[in-house]
């Protein structure tokens, strides 16, 4: 019997019995394998974050095979940012021929970078079918060669995420822990998708068991990605681990864990508190929750902070206003220090003014509120008006303010003339707002000026009192341009010209008699209400007066300038 292995060498190709490789066979298999290695030293420099390392090893495997050192030493452009010069080239390339997985794989990267650059600036209206492309492509190259493209994980979990897709989100992300299990960011990503899937699962009963288990995914996946940051050492890795604390938090809050919550949202604002989103916390936690969530945030920073840090302004606005929302009378002063701190930290916070105000309000402290109004107005009158216009409780709170002014010993016509005109400018359709700004300045005047105003000003009075009764007739004119038929209005802004300003008598002698046409008119339709029919009457009866005073004012100016006496300057003003 033969022996089986004497029959080894005739099973052989005939190729194998053949002489060895000639020199030039060799050369080749060893450049390939020299690429190949660069290539890979160049990958695993990419993953350290090593982007020149990467970068030189890239273009040593170019000098060797131009076609397959291209295709990486393309992919760290896109980790440089050179998304423009990498889709040229690849464009010039596919032009030549060039197709395959290698170049949809830059091009899936070269969409997700550019989406995720478009939205950070805002987003764009392309910016979905960018990350549509981005998907397709990622997707693609990823099943085909989940390991030579292993980078490529990642970037598909975040197209996913900006698409709203938290399965694709997680699923990806989990791809890419397998290649890069101490990736911070993969971990995240798997948090976020996971808490996505349990938002929409928990309001199925049916799907208890499955959402259960993707909570316990979120749970475990930012915990990991918590202790894989560890002990940050510097201001990149402090606020990693704030947005981690933060995600932490809303996990928390979606397992009914608001106490969790609360603390973890503290640690995050402990250590990025500029970076925090308080609108959420806010929506998330119940009052007294959120000022111990900010107390205890603003405690953590407080220690690892160094000097007057003005992150630390935006930690004391929200204080502020979270006890001023919490409506403790104890913690009151508390919140206006926190407020006037913020804005001593950052003079941008502007508003801050207007909280003092409202805190100042609650602590019945009437004349210190419209000391921060006045504070605010110099510093950001349309943020006033703004914040006016927001809450339409301020002009109750407003109206307020003007009866304290209103009601001391000596009214203050010019603080409440202040107030009356941010509510009309809050909401410049209201007449009565613009009619109480003309009142208040009238009789800010007349006060200064002696009884009613009615009497010959001298020329120092007529330069410090004239500006006060223009304003006043603007006022009034606003009023009248909203209701034209008023004989109040009409009667008041002729009042102004006739006996204050001392001019353009012709038009207030038409407004007079336009009052009083407008007031009986109104009395004999018989459908005044009464609480306006005696103002009506008190309107017939001053403009009747006022437009007999006037024209007889007319006539002695005009006997005066007959007879020779001094010239009265009744129609141009003075």
């Amino acid at each position: 019997m033969i022996p089986i292995i004497s029959t080894l060498p005739l099973l052989l190709p005939v190729s194998a019995l053949a002489a060895p490789p000639t020199p030039a066979l060799v050369a080749t298999t060893c450049v390939a394998d020299a690429v190949d290695d660069l290539i890979a030293e160049g990958r695993e420099a990419l993953d350290r974050g090593e982007l020149e390392a990467a970068e030189q090893k890239f273009a040593e495997a170019e000098a060797k095979d131009a076609d397959r050192g291209a295709i990486w030493r393309m992919r760290a452009s896109i980790s440089r940012g050179a998304i423009d010069d990498v889709l040229a080239e690849l464009g010039t390339l596919r032009r030549a021929g060039k197709k395959g997985p290698d170049y949809d794989y830059l091009y899936g990267l070269c969409f997700a970078t550019q989406a995720a650059f478009e939205i950070a600036q805002g987003g764009g209206s392309n910016t979905g079918l960018v990350l549509q492309d981005a998907k397709r492509e990622l997707e693609g190259v990823t099943s085909k060669d989940p390991v030579r493209y292993r980078d490529a994980h990642l970037y598909l979990a975040r197209v996913c995420r900006d698409l709203g897709d938290d399965a694709g989100t997680e699923a990806a992300a989990r791809k890419a822990i397998e290649h890069y299990p101490a990736s911070i960011e993969a971990h995240e990503l798997v948090a976020r998708g996971a808490l996505g899937r349990y938002a929409a699962l928990s309001q199925d009963e049916e799907k208890a068991d499955e959402a259960k288990a993707a909570y316990e995914a979120a749970t475990g996946a930012v915990e990991r990605a918590i202790e894989l940051v560890g002990a940050p050492r510097g201001g990149g890795e402090q606020a990693q681990l704030a947005t981690l604390q933060a995600l932490r938090g809303d996990v928390l809050a979606f397992g009914k864990d608001l106490d969790g919550a609360m603390h973890a949202y503290a640690e995050a604002i402990g250590w990025e508190p500029a970076g925090f989103d308080y609108r959420r916390a806010y929506a998330t936690l119940d009052i007294d929750r959120l000022v111990k969530c900010i107390d205890e945030g603003r405690a953590l920073f407080t220690k690892r902070a160094r000097g007057k840090d003005p992150r630390m302004a935006t930690v004391d606005w929200w204080l502020g206003y979270a006890i001023m929302q919490s409506k403790d009378p104890a913690r009151n002063e508390d919140g206006e220090k926190a407020m006037l701190r913020a804005i001593e930290l950052w003079p941008g916070y502007t508003n801050s003014w207007y909280y003092v105000a409202r805190l100042r309000i609650d602590r019945k402290d009437p004349a210190g509120a419209v000391e921060a109004l006045h504070q605010m107005s110099e510093l950001d009158r349309a943020g006033l008006i703004g914040l006016v216009q927001w809450d339409p409780n301020d002009i109750t709170r407003l109206f307020g303010l003007i009866d304290h002014s209103m009601n001391q010993k000596t009214p203050d016509n010019l603080e409440a003339a202040f107030l009356a005109r941010i509510q009309a400018e809050a909401f410049p359709d209201r007449d009565d707002y613009w009619n109480n700004v003309g009142l208040f300045l009238r009789d800010a005047a007349d006060l200064r000026g002696g009884r009613k105003g009615r009497k010959k000003f001298s020329e120092k009075e007529r330069e410090e009192l004239l500006p006060l009764y223009e304003q006043s007739l603007e006022a009034y004119r606003k009023a009248l341009e909203l209701v034209p038929d008023s004989p109040m209005y009409l009667n008041d802004t002729a009042v102004l010209l006739h006996y204050y300003l001392e001019r353009d008598y012709d038009q207030a002698l038409a407004m007079y008699a336009e009052a009083e046409k407008q007031a009986q008119a109104q009395l004999d339709s018989g459908k005044l209400s009464k609480d306006v029919r005696p103002l009506v009457e008190i309107a017939l009866r001053d403009s009747r007066n006022n437009r007999r005073a006037l024209e007889e004012k007319i006539a002695q100016e005009k006997r005066g300038e007959e007879g020779g006496g001094e010239k009265k300057k009744g129609g141009g003003g003075r």
